[in-house]
């Protein structure tokens, strides 16, 4: 390992109950050594893992889970020579104890300090960075590993050189105040957080919740019933638990538990088990609420009699799109000769390329035009409903007999689905088609 090290942080980096150590190298600016824990006080070979290499320096280094995975990640602070200020670098854990590769996040001047915490209010581990000037900024969390920009809090309080904060519920109302060295404040200033959302904090079920189960490749369609979907839940206690336990299922775009999403599936049982021991049920999601669009994972939280509370979010993710009809059509049978004023059958086919089925009754309205155009020279020769059944991706031909135009001539038959849009067809465009020969009327 490089002999100059410089700072120290302590965590679980790879999950097996032992605490390990990140040491931030003080010869490589953008390096930091990761040492696992034996389990018997010694560790293993200390694996390099490096930052961004536009790193001058590296001042400062911590831990919290920036992505909701319940691992370590680790982030470190320090100047940038390339962009000529300061830089904040994420390195996310991978799981084992590995990391993937670093996120560069730019900060205003040189960062010597840097702490983690809720300070936004938004229940995500945000970065605290404090400034060899005397400033404090904050990168708000998403919960996802990514951030938002940069917020001044202040630019001149603390005290320099050597700044130094902490963090800390200095308050009691469940969010993380800042505690900092200031020598214009009387050796000290307290920051408390004024973030919406402050109350005391939720405690840790020792019940833990897993769940598996084989989520749809193909995209699911929100607002109603969808072909069940069967997750298994394994609930596994680390200490002794008689009671009762709810676990709520929703699908969120990060992989945190969101009490605004929509829960899709419960589950209520009671549990008596020692530590260690596991009972399994089965759950199945069987509708999804409107309004969920877009890419989600399927996170799960359990709440005990005590209001504490555990959470698990699955690593495949999910498509969700919009209940749409989307109908179309083509001709399929058209005669190229016939007479006037007689009737004729003609076919066409109609296409459902929407994500919900059209079980519904139909208008159409079939004219004959000249220029195969719905203009001056079109002449209305029918118009009528038929009840359809046509699924997502099917089609469905339909047989119709139509009079034909009362004068001889050279006509284009067009087909109007539902011209008054009363089944909210998403695109009206392909509503109206024509024949691609002309029927010959004499």
């Amino acid at each position: 390992m490089n002999p100059d090290p410089q700072k120290l942080v302590v965590a679980d980096f790879n999950g097996d109950g032992h605490p390990d150590l990140a040491i931030l190298s003080g010869q490589s600016a953008n390096t930091v050594y990761v040492a696992l824990n034996n389990g018997n006080g010694t560790f293993g070979t200390a694996i390099a893992y490096h930052f961004a290499p536009g790193f001058a320096t590296m001042n400062d280094l911590a831990v919290a889970d920036f992505n909701g995975d319940g691992r370590p990640d680790l982030v470190g602070v320090g100047s940038s020579s390339a962009i000529n200020a300061g830089l904040a670098g994420v390195l996310i854990n991978q799981g084992a104890g590995t990391f993937g590769s670093p996120t560069d996040l730019p900060l205003p001047g040189d960062p010597i300090d840097v702490l983690t915490g809720n300070f936004s209010g938004s229940g995500n581990a945000d970065i605290a960075a404090v400034n060899s000037s005397g400033a404090l900024d904050i990168l708000p969390g998403a919960g996802d590993g990514t951030f938002g920009a940069d917020q001044s809090i202040f630019t001149t309080k603390l005290a320099t050189p050597g700044a130094q904060a902490v963090a800390a519920d200095l308050n009691g109302d469940g969010l993380p105040d800042i505690a900092f060295l200031s020598a214009s404040q009387g050796g000290f200033g307290v920051l408390l957080n004024t973030s919406p959302g402050g109350t005391t904090p939720v405690a840790q079920s020792v019940v833990k919740p897993t769940v598996s189960g084989t989520l749809p490749s193909t995209p699911l369609v929100a607002g109603g019933k969808i072909k069940a979907i069967n997750q298994t839940v394994i609930l596994t206690p680390s200490a002794a638990f008689k009671g009762s336990v709810t676990v709520n299922l929703q699908f969120s775009t990060t992989s945190s538990f969101n009490s605004a999403n929509p829960t899709v599936a419960t589950l209520t049982r009671n549990l008596n088990l020692k530590a260690g021991r596991s009972q399994k049920f089965i759950v199945a999601i069987k509708s999804l609420p409107s309004g969920l669009v877009g890419g989600y994972h399927l996170v799960a939280q359990l709440t005990d009699p005590s209001g504490a509370t555990s959470s698990v979010a699955s690593a495949q993710a999910v498509s969700i799109v919009a209940p749409t009809i989307d109908l179309s059509g083509s001709f399929a049978t058209v005669p190229a000769a016939a007479h006037a004023g007689r009737k004729t059958t003609i076919a066409f086919t109609v296409a459902n390329g929407g994500t919900i089925s059209v079980n519904a009754s139909l208008p159409i309205d079939i004219s004959a035009s000249t220029t195969g155009a719905l203009d001056s020279t079109a002449v209305t020769l029918d118009d009528f409903t038929r009840h359809v059944l046509i699924q997502p991706g099917k089609s469905l031909k339909l047989h119709v007999i139509v009079p034909m135009p009362a004068s001889a001539g050279t006509y284009y038959l067009i087909v109007e689905l539902d011209p008054q849009n009363t089944l909210n067809d998403v695109n009206l465009a392909n509503n109206t088609f024509a024949s691609l020969t002309p029927i010959l009327v004499s």
